[in-house]
């Protein structure tokens, strides 16, 4: 099969989820049009891409976390794997294959002697395909180690300095230097070490001096890993930080350059992290976004990047509005202005989800009122998840678990459910449901699933409701659907990681190790990419030899073996979440660049 094709087929699984639906929805148009469209609105009534599914997407696992399935593997029999990926490094030519093995490397905090992860990657930053080195770059700052040089290591990539162009075996590759700045970010979010973080953070700093000669892709991945720096708050990398933020506020301060606005999105996400740790800095932010969004409409169309930026980082960073008088009370009222104005529909769109992340009794109160009116299906889906997000985040600040949540937006939301008809806006209040936690409505999500098993898309959103309120009388539902959907491997999957997450581990595992391509096997492509990755991400002892035997297997596809590769790491991390969602929350996924997005093969193309 030809790389061309097999990107293609990744990317159609990959996406599956988070178009099909959307593409089904009967009598919505993509784009709701506002009240007053706003001038230089940018026109996207045909993108799909408005779809809530997408954001729940890349959410997803920040609120699911990992299935817990008894039995994770043991250190000692780590070490088959290490050997198995390293091996499949040293003899592969297939780029995937070599991506995902690095990654899958990365993702274990086992690193024994015999395999140490610099030593393994390092034949890789020479390989002639940039993607493949950069890769490699990236998967030294996701193992977050520092013992053999590592972050020097990538300090040196990304400044293009002698040692750097020496371990590429010639000059850095600028996709290679952007690659290493979302490590580094990786790295020393992972570290408290100072004076790794002065490093990074100087090395990451510098890159952002001088704006208008660095590439747009350089130098949004240098202030994105900036902002993963920034999360680690060692004291005594307080005046590397001071200068980090400075450095982001400049760029900020370019102005309508087009070519910065890339760069600015990032930037303003950056500093949302920097924000958590300095008042400063967050009142200083706060005024940069209101500004920005106050001129909307009255600056080029691509300025419309910073503006969602901008609409986010006020999700990520103002208090609830209760009664109106609060600190940010008129951002949130900003926010709901430019719910309904906005020129750009996932603005809006944004400005909607916004209103539920901050919170506060005055957003709840107006999302409760839209929920009803509004009349576009995809509208109301957007509405539905802000109430679902705006009700978990109440949950989780009170702490309760065995909570059935805010018992009057839980009936809202359920009496929506019960009524709706449109395939996209079911998912969507399946997912709000689970994420506002009535118990009361697992009963109807379970019948509803039963009836939508021959719509996969609805179907796993509804799975995903049912394991966020811990349902633990779905498990015998979840079990007939493994059973159903033979023909639908993205539901199968779906519900095979649910039972794990629901304590049906036994089952769970078997059904994984099932689904499995055995050596030899030939089935198709989709389904051996799908049931490899289910048996990957519940991590199970029993997963690994199956994993291990496609992975071996010369006569699989390439995309095949690199997905056995990418969903050994997934059974080798033990971390509560993939180190995706470090990369993806929060990001303005209209806005990606080519490293990050683009897809085929950026980061968050990855199995």
């Amino acid at each position: 099969m030809n790389t061309a094709r097999a990107h293609f087929l990744l990317g159609s699984v990959v996406l599956l989820l988070a178009s099909s639906a959307a593409a089904r929805s009967r009598g919505a148009e993509c784009q709701d049009p506002p009240a007053a469209p706003a001038k230089g609105a940018v026109l996207d009534c045909s993108d799909c891409l408005l779809s809530w599914e997408i954001w729940w997407r890349h959410h997803r696992n920040a609120y699911l976390g990992r299935p817990a399935v008894a039995g994770a593997p043991a250190k000692r029999s780590i070490a088959p794997v290490l050997s198995a990926l390293q091996r499949a490094i040293a003899t592969t030519d297939d780029p995937e294959v070599a991506i995902e093995c690095a990654l899958a490397m990365a993702q274990t905090d086992v690193d024994q002697p015999d395999h140490l992860l610099v030593d393994a990657l390092r034949p890789l930053l020479r390989r002639r395909d940039e993607n493949v080195a950069g890769f490699a770059a990236l998967s030294i700052g996701i193992a977050g180690r520092l013992a053999n040089g590592e972050a020097q290591l990538l300090v040196d990539l990304l400044t293009d300095r002698p040692a750097g162009r020496a371990a590429c075996g010639g000059s850095v590759h600028e996709d290679v230097r952007a690659f290493a700045a979302y490590g580094l970010g990786l790295l020393v979010d992972r570290t408290a070490d100072g004076a790794t973080q002065r490093l990074a953070c100087d090395a990451l700093t510098a890159t952002l001096a001088e704006p208008r000669t660095a590439s747009p892709v350089l130098l949004a991945a240098a202030a994105h890993g900036l902002g993963l720096a920034a999360a680690a708050a060692t004291p005594c990398a307080a005046a590397a930080r001071h200068d980090a933020a400075n450095a982001l506020m400049r760029v900020l301060a370019h102005g309508d350059d087009p070519s910065l606005h890339l760069a600015q999105g990032r930037c303003l996400l950056a500093l949302a992290r920097f924000a958590a740790h300095n008042p400063v800095v967050d009142a200083a932010l706060k005024a940069r976004c209101r500004d920005e969004l106050l001129d909307q409409g009255r600056r080029m169309a691509s300025h419309v990047d910073v503006e969602r930026a901008a609409i986010l980082v006020l999700a990520e960073r103002c208090a609830p509005d209760e009664d109106g008088t609060g600190p940010d009370a008129a951002l949130s009222a900003l926010l709901l202005e430019l719910r309904h104005r906005h020129g750009d529909a996932q603005a809006r769109r944004f400005a909607t989800l916004a209103l539920g992340r901050i919170g506060g009794a005055r957003n709840r109160a107006h999302l409760l009122a839209a929920l009803p009116a509004a009349t576009a299906p995809r509208e109301r889906s957007w509405v539905a998840l802000a109430l679902g997000v705006l009700a978990h985040r109440q949950r989780r600040a009170q702490r309760i678990d065995q909570y059935d949540g805010d018992l009057l937006l839980g009936a809202a939301l359920a009496e929506q459910f019960a009524a709706a008809r449109n395939e996209e806006l079911v998912g969507a209040l399946g997912v709000a449901l689970g994420l506002a936690g009535p118990r009361g409505s697992a009963a109807t999500m379970r019948q509803r699933l039963h009836d939508a098993v021959d719509d996969e898309t609805t179907a796993i959103h509804l799975v995903d409701g049912l394991v966020l309120l811990d349902d633990r009388e779905a498990i015998w539902p979840l079990r007939s659907v493994v059973a159903r959907s033979r023909t639908r491997p993205c539901l199968r999957a779906a519900a095979t990681e649910a039972l794990a997450r629901l304590g049906d581990a036994t089952a769970a595992t078997a059904a994984a190790v099932r689904m499995a391509p055995q050596p030899g096997e030939r089935v198709s492509l989709v389904e051996s990419v799908l049931a490899v990755r289910a048996a990957g991400h519940l991590g199970a002892p029993a997963c690994i030899d199956p994993l291990l035997a496609v992975l071996a297997d010369d006569s699989q596809e390439g995309l095949v073996r690199a997905c056995a590769a990418a969903a050994l790491g997934h059974a080798i991390d033990q971390r509560p979440t993939p180190w995706t969602v470090r990369v993806a929350l929060g990001a303005d996924y209209r806005a990606l660049d080519r490293i990050l997005s683009n897809g085929r093969n950026g980061i968050l193309d990855r199995f």
